[in-house]
């Protein structure tokens, strides 16, 4: 099986990383049953998730509600 890789910036990862928390923990119950259209779906973004989750300090950092504030505002200026 071939593998991807990609690349995104730090401010793109980390927007990223809270639009997949926010998918898969916050807002699941409400949207899973309209967002998902098969389980294979659900499981690639929990694969990329876990994977940001063992590489990413941020999430973990005290301020990591100014980090991300600074990376939304560094990805909406950058495009």
């Amino acid at each position: 099986m071939s593998k991807y890789s990609i690349e995104i910036s730090d401010s793109e990862t980390l927007v990223f990383f809270e639009f997949l928390h926010r998918i898969l923990n916050d807002k699941y119950e409400e949207l899973a049953g309209s967002l998902f259209e098969d389980i294979s779906e659900e499981e690639v973004l929990c694969i990329i998730k876990s994977q940001l989750d063992r590489e990413m300090t941020e999430p973990l950092s005290p301020d990591y509600k100014e980090l991300l504030l600074k990376a939304r505002e560094d990805v909406r200026n950058n495009y």
